[in-house]
């Protein structure tokens, strides 16, 4: 059975704060969430960010309309606990196995296993880990060959 939920870290995983202060994805990460939310995936966040900084990352680089829901340390618990994605999962209305976690952290990675949900590792932290993604825009096919290969979670 396939991914339903898809949960992104925002902070060095979908974008960066520039030196000005102001909220800036990284590159590709705009066309690739409106590709997923396409497809039918649920995106959401779960970030150590306070709600008006996610919200105002979210309205600066034009995202609010494509995550069904975000947590953020200001209604959760921060990470490494699993108190976000545990928030998201039952708004979501999802088991944990249809659930996929996507950040550049090891509190990100704690965060996933302590909800018991699958992990992805971005970037090269996670470099000797299989699989992991060099960059986020590489998950639609990553997905697609999990999805291929019958190893999705069931």
């Amino acid at each position: 059975m396939p991914y339903s939920v898809l949960i992104f870290d925002w902070e060095g995983t979908l974008g960066e704060t520039l030196l000005t202060g102001s909220p800036s994805l990284l590159p590709g990460v705009a066309e690739m969430l409106r590709a997923l939310k396409a497809q039918d995936y649920q995106l959401a966040v779960a970030t150590n960010r306070t709600r008006s900084g996610l919200d105002k990352a979210l309205q600066v680089t034009g995202l609010s309309d494509i995550f069904i829901c975000s947590r953020t340390i200001s209604e959760a618990e921060s990470k490494p606990s699993p108190d976000m994605v545990l928030q998201i999962l039952w708004q979501c209305n999802c088991q944990p196995q249809r659930a996929l976690m996507i950040g550049d952290s090891t509190s990100d990675a704690q965060m996933a296993q302590a909800a018991t949900v699958d992990f992805m590792g971005v970037g090269p932290l996670f470099q000797n880990d299989d699989p992991f993604l060099k960059i986020v825009t590489d998950l639609p096919q990553h997905l697609v060959a999990r999805a291929l290969n019958g190893r999705e979670a069931s």
